[in-house]
C-alpha cells in the first residue's frame, strides 16, 4: 500500500470531526508520518510520567514469551518514563514517590496520584494525598457505625450468619455485611421499609469502604 492510500484510509477512518481537523491542518498532501506527526502535536498527546513508570514497574516477561520480545518491549515501554530528565538532586523523591504508587495496596489512593500533574508532584503532596483519602475514608467509618448505632440500638445479630466467611473482607466488614436486623417488638411494616431502605444504603456504603482496607475490627 502506497504512502498516499495510507493517507487517504486514515482520513476516512478518523470520524467527521477528525476530518475537518484533517482538512483545516491541510494534510491530504503529507505522508503518513507527517499527517500523524502533526495530529499528534495538535493534540499534544503527554502520558503522565508516573502512569509511564507505574506501567514500567509492573512489566513482567509473559508466559511463552521470547527473551528478545520481552526485551524490545522494556526498551519501548521505558521511554515515556523520562527517567534521564530526572535531575539528580530529585531522583530520590521521585523513587520514593514511584514506589508508593507502585507499592500501595489501595487502589483508590493509587489513582488520586496518578491524575495529578506529575510535573508539580512532590514527595509531601504525596503524602498529603494518600493521609486525605485514608482520613476521608476513616471518617466515613466512624460516622456510618454512629448512625447504626443510633438508629438501630436494639440489634441482634445471627451467630450463623455472623460466623460465615467472605473473602477479601475483614472480620468487622463481615459483621456490617451480613449481620441480620431482628427488631423487638416488630414494628408496623409503614415504618420497617424505610428503615430497611436506610440500613441497606448504610451497608452498601459501609461495604464499598471496605474495599480500602481501612475497617477496623469489630470492637469487643
Amino acid at each position: 500500500i502506497t504512502d498516499d492510500v495510507n493517507v487517504k484510509l486514515l482520513r476516512l477512518h478518523i470520524g467527521t470531526e477528525g476530518r475537518r481537523l484533517f482538512n483545516a491542518l491541510n494534510l491530504r498532501n503529507k505522508t503518513l508520518e507527517d499527517a500523524l506527526g502533526a495530529l499528534h502535536k495538535h493534540f499534544d498527546f503527554r502520558m503522565n510520567t508516573y502512569v509511564a513508570r507505574y506501567k514500567f514497574s509492573q512489566l513482567h516477561q509473559a508466559s511463552g514469551q521470547f527473551t528478545e520480545d520481552f526485551i524490545t518491549r522494556i526498551t519501548c515501554v521505558v521511554l515515556p518514563c523520562a527517567y534521564n530528565t530526572i535531575p539528580s538532586k530529585k531522583l530520590g523523591e521521585v523513587l520514593q514517590i514511584q514506589q508508593l504508587i507502585a507499592g500501595t495496596s489501595e487502589s483508590r489512593v493509587r489513582e488520586a496520584l496518578l491524575v495529578g500533574d506529575a510535573s508539580t508532584l512532590i514527595w509531601t503532596r504525596a503524602c498529603d494525598i494518600v493521609k486525605a483519602k485514608i482520613a476521608f475514608a476513616a471518617g466515613w467509618v466512624i460516622l456510618l457505625r454512629s448512625v447504626v448505632n443510633s438508629l438501630f440500638p436494639r440489634l441482634v445479630t445471627h451467630r450463623i450468619i455472623q460466623r460465615m466467611s467472605c473473602p477479601a473482607m475483614t472480620a468487622y466488614a463481615r459483621f456490617v455485611h451480613i449481620r441480620l436486623y431482628i427488631f423487638l417488638p416488630l414494628p408496623s411494616l409503614d415504618f420497617l421499609l424505610p428503615i430497611f431502605a436506610q440500613c441497606i444504603l448504610l451497608c452498601c456504603i459501609e461495604s464499598f469502604l471496605c474495599s480500602w482496607n481501612l475497617i477496623l475490627h469489630h470492637p469487643t
